[in-house]
């Protein structure tokens, strides 16, 4: 009985060192992206001062208002082997290029997104990193431009399966 309650205690003080230790590793990369928040904001109320088509003026305000949600790394973690999969099995579709300012807006938010949820932005990152191998494997010089839709896909289905598609602009 003494050996299995010393055995608890030493399990317990392991998970209150490793919940400390995370909690130091969220504080430090919150501390990291500040600046790049700060920008988000700045780049994302310049877009929407500009009244922007209704679908990029509902991304634009999902980055601002989730910046700092830890939920938006699961669900794109989640999300994220289903849009793949779609993607491949359809057709790749031509699209404008995107707006510069929207791939910049994407990368400040994939930032502020990964230190709100390092835990799940590592594993979305690795998710994309099997992803893009497999698709360099099966399809050669093309995967990439491939990944590159997928990734777009994904981006825009994190905030609809969030259930923040239709966010208000007010």
């Amino acid at each position: 009985m003494n050996a299995a309650l010393h055995l608890l205690v030493i399990d317990a003080t392991g998970a209150a060192a490793a919940y400390l230790g995370y909690l130091f590793v969220l504080r430090r990369l919150a501390n990291v992206a500040q600046p790049y928040r700060l920008q988000l904001a700045e780049l994302g109320e310049r877009i929407l001062a500009d009244h922007p088509a209704r679908d990029r003026a509902e991304l634009i305000s999902f980055y601002l208002d989730h910046a700092f949600s830890g939920w938006v790394a699961l669900f794109a973690a989640l999300a994220l082997p289903f849009v793949a999969l779609t993607a491949v099995l359809e057709s790749a579709s031509r699209r404008p290029p995107p707006n510069p300012d929207d791939k910049r807006m994407s990368l400040l938010f994939a930032v502020s997104a990964y230190a709100a949820n390092p835990l799940f932005g590592t594993l979305l990152a690795a998710e994309l990193f099997v992803i893009t191998l497999l698709l360099v494997m099966l399809s050669g010089p093309q995967a990439l431009a491939r990944a590159m839709v997928i990734l777009q896909k994904a981006e825009q289905a994190v905030p609809r399966w969030a259930g923040q598609g239709q966010a208000s602009l007010a």
